[in-house]
């Protein structure tokens, strides 16, 4: 829990403080930046990197939860319920042209966005987010929203 307050505490702060605070003449743009600083912040910050690779990578999930597998659920959670709101704001705002339902797009855009992260932070790093992370993103991100 140290590990992460230490190394992703302050980017989890900054993430939801983000899309909690979406205005309507900027939240298009500012929803997209939010989620393009992730990966920003995966690249240019060692500390967080480092501790996403090992929480990501080294944290055994069992039947049995933990404090710690607790703890995470509970980030992932915050992750969820922000990334809800946020995308039911921009619905409401007429700026999402997809179907699907707000939880089921923010868990497609959490499933898509974690999973590029967990492939570069692996040793053989088959996915390179500081060539093709952005465009891989975008490709998500236009086909939900409304292009702007």
């Amino acid at each position: 829990m140290a590990l992460w307050e230490e190394g992703a505490g302050k980017a989890h702060s900054l993430f939801i403080t983000s899309l909690n605070q979406l205005q309507p003449d900027t939240a298009l743009y500012d929803f997209r930046q939010a989620i393009h600083a992730v990966l920003e912040r995966v690249l240019s910050d060692v500390a967080y990197s480092r501790s996403l690779r090992i929480l990501m990578h080294c944290i055994e999930f069992s039947d049995q939860q933990t404090p710690l597998n607790s703890f995470l659920m509970d980030r992932q959670a915050d992750y969820m319920q922000v990334l809800t709101a946020a995308f039911g704001a921009l619905r409401e705002m007429a700026k999402v042209r997809s179907a699907l339902s707000d939880d089921a797009l923010a868990s497609g855009l959490l499933s898509y966005l974690f999973g590029m992260i967990h492939h570069h932070l692996e040793p053989c790093g088959v996915i390179d987010l500081q060539r093709d992370g952005h465009a891989l993103l975008d490709i998500y991100l236009d086909g939900v929203l409304v292009l702007s």
